[in-house]
């Protein structure tokens, strides 16, 4: 096990890709890769464009949120949002109670909370 927590740090070596799927948003690919071991083996890479997160304050408390029906969490693939203002206090235990599924929000919102107590 100490010989495998040596090799953590080294890069694999990529022995052929071979692109998978392709559109606007998204690109994935399978790469064949050798590890630091010397093993092969197949490594699925999903590769996305450039985002922006944001956490709207309008106040020292009250933060706007968008809320949105998204396809990959089961089914409808046009934008439909719905924007509504909330106490930042409320939004955090959102987040603590898990009803909030976006990491980039859950990151902005713990990020927000972690500067506001300092």
């Amino acid at each position: 096990m100490h010989q495998r927590g040596q090799m953590a740090r080294t890069p694999w070596r990529r022995l052929a890709t071979r692109p998978v799927y392709e559109n606007g948003w998204i690109r994935v690919r399978e790469d064949q890769v050798t590890l630091p071991d010397g093993k092969t083996t197949i490594y699925g890479v999903v590769e996305c464009g450039g985002c922006v997160g944001v956490l709207p304050f309008l106040d020292a408390e009250t933060v706007v949120l968008v809320g949105q029906y998204r396809y990959v969490s089961g089914g409808d693939p046009t934008e439909f949002i719905e924007v509504q203002t909330f106490p930042f206090d409320e939004v955090l235990r959102m987040v603590e109670r898990d009803e909030i599924k976006d990491s980039m929000t859950i990151v902005a919102v713990l990020h927000a909370a972690r500067r506001r107590h300092r």
